[in-house]
């Protein structure tokens, strides 16, 4: 797959801040792939992609797309979606009259693309609807629709489920996924749901403090993500003595003042139940859990909150 964006080093500074914005952030997306830019608010990751849009000046590193170095005025801007973290709408226009209006000013679509993107964002029903009625959600998806009308071969999303309903989240999965697999778009995503992004992406790049932490592949990081036994029990004092001093398990993380995660034993479960109930301790819940990508990610940031 040919790479359409490359970014080297990329840095954002800015003058009040003791630290950068964004520090040495170099990302590469392929057609036909997404790349799930995950992290906090604040990780740096709406900073990262107003300079890949070129709507903020980096300090230094440089932006590469479709195999050029970024300038200003850069033809590569018209192979490209763009949908900001709060896209703007026109209150009195109805959605309809948004893509018309997107297509007139941009040149890049007619009228029956207008008609097929309403169609594949689910918003034919409230076409004739002014934007200002809109929920949220509706909002978001109407962004999208403008970021998609042309038909780009990189499609850039700022946090594009925020208002999103449990409905609308996986209708958006389905779209990005077709956007990228069947048609060979390349997406890059930001996002502060990890789970959502964990569903679609082919690659994760994880954000915090302005700096790209890991980049991994998706199947790989799948790989990695731990298994473990979630016990809550009481006294917690008493069941940390048992597992170090008589059955020699170090490898544990505490969750709460009542539950403990022991990594690598799922499958001897019932034995530590066991164990631990007959040492005299009081076993509230026993259960063997998978690792979700947030849990991996509060471990890389050491646990750190928003």
């Amino acid at each position: 797959m040919s790479t359409v964006l490359r970014t080297i080093g990329l840095t954002k500074r800015y003058a009040k801040r003791l630290t950068p914005a964004v520090e040495d952030v170099s990302i590469e997306v392929a057609a036909g792939e997404i790349y799930g830019f995950l992290g906090q608010n604040r990780a740096g990751k709406t900073t990262t992609l107003r300079m890949i849009m070129g709507l903020v000046r980096p300090t230094g590193g440089e932006v590469e797309l479709f195999g050029r170095r970024l300038e200003g005025g850069s033809e590569g801007f018209a192979r490209i979606g763009f949908l900001p973290e709060v896209p703007g709408h026109y209150p009195q226009l109805t959605v309809a009259e948004h893509l018309r209006l997107h297509s007139r000013l941009t040149g890049y679509a007619g009228p029956d693309r207008t008609e097929e993107t309403l169609s594949l964002l689910g918003l034919s029903e409230v076409r004739d609807v002014r934007a200002g009625r809109l929920s949220l959600g509706l909002r978001q998806r109407l962004g999208l629709a403008r970021a998609i009308l042309h038909g780009p071969e990189l499609l850039v999303l700022d946090e594009p489920t925020n208002g999103v309903d449990p409905a609308g989240l996986h209708q958006l999965r389905q779209l990005l996924l077709d956007l990228a697999k069947q048609r060979g778009m390349a997406v890059l995503l930001s996002s502060h749901l990890l789970g959502e992004v964990q569903q679609i992406a082919d690659r994760i790049g994880i954000m915090h403090g302005g700096r790209l932490l890991q980049q991994r592949a998706a199947a790989e990081l799948e790989r990695t993500l731990r298994s473990c036994v979630e016990l809550r029990v009481e006294p917690l004092e008493q069941a940390l003595v048992v597992l170090e001093q008589k059955l020699g398990i170090l490898d544990y993380e505490l969750r709460d003042s009542r539950t403990i995660r022991i990594y690598g034993k799922t499958g001897q479960s019932s034995k530590l139940a066991r164990i631990l109930v007959g040492e005299g301790m009081e076993l509230r819940e026993l259960k063997v859990r998978h690792d979700s990508l947030e849990d991996y990610y509060l471990r890389l940031i050491g646990g750190k909150g928003a």
